[in-house]
């Protein structure tokens, strides 16, 4: 795995004769890729944008499918009222994937993603028989 803030860009090597790049971060403020999946499926890459940082802005968070980086999954300023919106950017920082939630360090908070309730609720209900 490469990283490259300079120029605005991640590179994951996703094998040896294979490259794909990822438009995301920059300004110095560095982009730690994070790779979470089940067992050998469903892998998601992790980024953060933290060029918010100088400014007190937030990070924002990107989310990627690991088998085609090209296609962006998630985003945390695509909900509306700035509902996934992240704290204050920390220069340098990475996401912490962990039983099955997204930790995003901020500069005075941590900021937890994970699945909606009414989503959880749904798929934690009893099935009929």
């Amino acid at each position: 795995m490469e990283c490259s803030s300079g120029k605005e860009r991640l590179t994951v090597k996703k094998s040896w004769c294979d490259v794909a790049t990822v438009r995301n971060g920059g300004n110095g403020s560095g982009s730690n890729p994070v790779i979470s999946a089940n067992g050998g499926r469903n892998g998601i890459v992790w980024t953060l944008d933290n060029r918010g940082y100088d400014r007190g802005g937030p990070s924002v968070l990107h989310a990627y499918l690991a088998s085609d980086l090209s296609r962006e999954l998630y985003n945390s300023t695509e909900a509306p009222n700035s509902r996934d919106r992240a704290g204050v950017a920390v220069k340098f920082s990475a996401p912490v994937v962990a039983n099955g939630l997204v930790y995003v360090p901020g500069q005075s908070s941590v900021t937890v993603y994970g699945l909606l309730a009414s989503r959880v609720a749904a798929r934690d209900r009893p099935r009929k028989s």
